[in-house]
């Protein structure tokens, strides 16, 4: 067929139909960074403030950076024998230089957290007697600190504080505890 015959033009408007290109506006908030992606590939990483982008050839999805807290609760048994839940409050934020990795590589931090948190505490109690363990709050604090940091760190995750503010004992042995207190009045 020849370009000119009507039956082979037929499909030229189906090959010349494109996608208009639509300028967007996007507004990221002071606490957020946005996540550019070109179909779908990471592109940058937008600051806060107005940015444009190419709609619908390009997307922003927003990241908070602010400070989050995540409370843990582990159990777990002491050198004595005593079973202890700990209560472990994490302070966490993403890294502002690092949003990206955050984004594209830590499907659920709360959960990667609390694993880590979990592991660290399991590995210093049963090492300690009830006594030493309350004694060690700082020092353990400190180490699941050490141990988030490191491991976060690839994620884009920055640890800012870890305090250990609780710690029963199984209610057993608080009750044992309180009458030989109560016995020394």
């Amino acid at each position: 067929r020849k370009p000119s015959d009507p039956a082979s033009t037929s499909l030229s408007p189906h090959l010349k139909m494109s996608c208009p290109l639509i300028p967007c506006m996007v507004c990221i908030d002071t606490s957020d960074r946005g996540i550019v992606q070109t179909f779908g590939k990471f592109s940058h990483v937008a600051d806060p403030g107005l940015s444009c982008i190419l709609y619908p050839m390009q997307s922003c999805a927003t990241v908070s950076v602010k400070v989050l807290q995540l409370d843990v609760k582990t159990e777990t048994k002491t050198k004595d024998n005593v079973t202890v839940r700990v209560t472990s409050a994490i302070q966490y934020c993403v890294d502002p230089t690092q949003v990206d990795l955050f984004y594209f590589k830590l499907g659920s931090p709360a959960r990667q957290i609390e694993a880590h948190v979990d592991d660290t505490v399991r590995s210093q109690l049963p090492s300690l007697t009830l006594d030493e363990a309350y004694e060690s709050k700082e020092k353990m604090a400190l180490e699941i600190k050490g141990a988030l940091a490191t491991s976060m760190m690839p994620y884009g995750l920055l640890i800012i504080k870890t305090l250990i503010t609780d710690m029963q004992p199984d209610r057993t042995v608080l009750a044992a505890m309180n009458e030989i207190n109560a016995s020394r009045l």
